[in-house]
């Protein structure tokens, strides 16, 4: 790279087809394109960067889309990892999501038999069967207090 005034420049480096991966603040990482790099007296605007082949840049996109996740590193090409488990309330917001979406798939059997029974007319389902989906439902409910709640949950059956 030449010298300008004791500072290096860029000006000669042809990063066209290239990805930077690097940082403009310090901490947060990220990939750039070569006209996003450099501010309008063409100084270099990111620390702790590396130059990124469009072929090694896709490659990680692709390894990120296939579960992977990619870590930067220092003035270092970023690398693609396993991601790290899911902690105990993340696996817990995914059961209590299920668990509600599986009360709602029956809500409506459970309305529609009160509603019938209210006007007095002939319900859809008997007095045992709506008496079981009000079971099912509380066993759903009753979920987060299982004993091995959120990694090994026993789900109720719906009932036939």
């Amino acid at each position: 790279m030449p010298e300008e005034n004791g500072k290096e420049t860029e000006e000669s480096v042809d990063y066209s087809g290239c990805v930077f991966a690097g940082t403009m603040d310090g901490e947060n990482y990220g990939f750039y394109l070569p006209d996003s790099v450099t501010d309008e007296d063409g100084n270099m605007k990111l620390y702790d960067f590396t130059v990124l082949t469009a072929a090694e840049h896709m490659a990680l996109m692709d390894g990120q889309a296939s579960g992977k996740v990619i870590t930067f590193h220092k003035g270092e090409k970023p690398t693609l990892e396993d991601p790290p488990p899911p902690s105990d309330e993340q696996i817990s917001e995914q059961v209590r999501r299920r668990r509600d979406s599986l009360i709602d798939d029956v809500e409506w059997r459970i309305q529609r038999y009160q509603q019938q029974s209210a006007l007095g007319v002939e319900t859809n389902d008997s007095q045992e069967y709506y008496e079981k989906l009000l079971a099912y439902v509380q066993a759903l409910r009753d979920i987060p207090a299982q004993s091995g709640f959120p990694r090994n949950v026993v789900w109720p059956e719906m009932p036939e």
